[in-house]
């Protein structure tokens, strides 16, 4: 369990790569030189901007830094640094880590200016203790804005602390500053990049983060075979405990025993739960439900009583929200009973709204019905 969490921001709290790449071609073209390729341009999307221009593009010192003074101008003062927006779910998992009692701060090679104008600008600045962003005097690595953070958190227990990033430059960093690290794909950088920089981790989806922060090393994969028969023992021991065991639940469906194969179809995905030692703790889905446009039905959330009282629904919840965003649904829909007091209440929390019985139902005995749009 991490007690205090860092966050790269461009590629990972926010979309920043608009601005910085006007902001790249802006200033090569005042220099006179030559814009290269947007593909090469969303590279310097992360990156120190010392790094970018002098390494990358062979500006001499001088020129590197009289860039370097054309890009802060166009972004800082002429609106480079609100060509921007917040990926879906980030101010979510920012509040629920918050509520948790956990220490939030950005670790940026960004400088401190344009840091604090995208914080203050789209209201993230309230869930941080410490904003740690590059200058050009003793924070110019990624490491030493780390480093920074760690002290400025008071930090004395480095195993507790995990930095969150989009590129290698972050993963590279943490390691020098003996932290654990989480490289995400939602931003700037792949598997590849991230895994061959040594990263702790590597999530698709900001909830795994979560997971990870509050459960004692919680992760999300999905579905295998040799999941199957350890699934379908916890579903079953969540209905029978709630005198759900009868005909018309998921209970004594035939499939229950072979969801791998069920869900290794297109227009459905399921997903588990392991423990920090790789046990299966639980899990949810997400299937297509035909009776309503653009709509995912989620399916089958269900936890081992070892993995109940961690908040761990909520995760599951928004990760796979996420999936259903990514697919292209539009709504989400469920079916639930009133045993299932809990869910009921997690649900609802999660901004679902009860509706009607729909025409069609896919198991008799469910009474509680709810939608949501995504």
């Amino acid at each position: 369990m991490y007690s205090a969490i860092l966050f790269d921001l461009d590629g990972t709290l926010t979309d920043s790569a608009p601005g910085i790449m006007h902001g790249f071609e802006y200033a090569i073209k005042q220099m006179g030189k030559e814009i290269p390729g947007r593909e090469q341009l969303r590279t310097f999307v992360g990156p120190p901007l010392e790094d970018s221009f002098g390494r990358v593009l062979g500006y001499s010192e001088d020129d590197t830094w009289k860039a370097i003074a054309i890009y802060r101008d166009y972004y800082n003062n002429m609106g480079g640094a609100l060509e921007n927006s917040v990926f879906p779910g980030i101010e979510e998992l920012l509040s629920r880590l918050k509520q948790s009692g956990k220490k939030l701060a950005v670790a940026t090679s960004k400088n401190e200016k344009p840091t604090g104008i995208v914080l203050e600008h789209f209201g993230l600045d309230k869930y941080f203790d410490v904003v740690a962003a590059s200058n050009d005097t003793d924070r110019r690595t990624k490491a030493d804005v780390i480093r920074y953070a760690l002290e400025k958190l008071s930090v004395t227990d480095k195993s507790e602390v995990i930095m969150v990033g989009d590129r290698h430059h972050d993963i590279s960093a943490a390691k020098e500053t003996g932290v654990d690290s989480v490289g995400v794909l939602w931003g700037y950088g792949d598997r590849d990049e991230l895994e061959d920089a040594g990263a702790t981790y590597v999530v698709e989806s900001k909830w795994e983060i979560m997971a990870l922060a509050t459960g004692d090393g919680f992760r999300l994969r999905q579905l295998k075979e040799e999941d199957d028969s350890i699934l379908a023992a916890i579903i079953r021991d969540n209905l029978k405990k709630r005198n759900l065991d009868i005909p018309g639940t998921v209970y004594f469906d035939e499939g229950l025993d072979h969801l791998s194969s069920y869900y290794g179809r297109d227009n459905c995905r399921y997903f588990v739960l392991e423990d920090r030692g790789g046990n299966v703790v639980g899990g949810i889905g997400y299937e297509t439900f035909a009776p309503m446009q653009d709509t995912a039905e989620l399916q089958k959330l269900y936890l081992d009583d070892a993995a109940k009282g961690a908040g761990l629904g909520y995760v599951l919840i928004s990760f796979i929200e996420d999936r259903m965003r990514d697919a292209g649904y539009k709504y989400s829909y469920l079916e639930t009973h009133d045993n299932l007091e809990t869910a009921l209440h997690i649900y609802e929390k999660s901004g679902y709204i009860e509706i009607a019985r729909p025409p069609e139902v896919g198991h008799g005995a469910m009474n509680r019905f709810y939608k949501k749009e995504l």
